[in-house]
């Protein structure tokens, strides 16, 4: 899973590892005893994940998505540091500086990852700001 936090430390913001975290789920309310899911999400994504798993509706938190949902809209995650983000799905990762309007790193195949990064953060601090 990955997560989505800020970091004030440049020079470690953009590895990868650092925003990779593994979910854990446990407890006696789970149907199946193992399983591994190996698909990208953010930490936004837990409320509709849980609250679907519970059979509730989740409408109302525009960014979440159901990981375990059969089709979601795409299966990302997405994180961002002092003044960028990076996205990752299966078919790579792009890491976007937004103070030197340059693209970091690229991995995989030319994809809409910038895109929906951008994307992303201008949805967020737009909404941020109306709160």
């Amino acid at each position: 899973m990955q997560i989505h936090y800020h970091l004030s430390t440049p020079q470690y913001d953009v590895h990868r590892l650092r925003h990779r975290i593994p979910m854990i789920w446990l407890g006696g309310a789970l149907a199946t005893a193992s399983r591994t899911v190996d698909t990208y999400a953010s930490q936004i994504d837990i409320c509709a994940t849980l609250l679907a798993q519970m059979g509730l509706p989740h409408d109302e938190f525009d960014y979440s998505k159901n990981i375990f949902g059969a089709t979601p809209p795409h299966k990302f995650g997405y994180y961002c540091f002092s003044d960028g983000f990076g996205v990752i799905d299966a078919d790579g990762e792009t890491v976007y500086d937004n103070t030197g309007e340059t693209v970091l790193s690229q991995t995989g195949p030319q994809s809409e990852r910038l895109e929906w990064g951008k994307a992303m953060l201008q949805t967020t601090y737009e909404d941020i700001g109306r709160r």
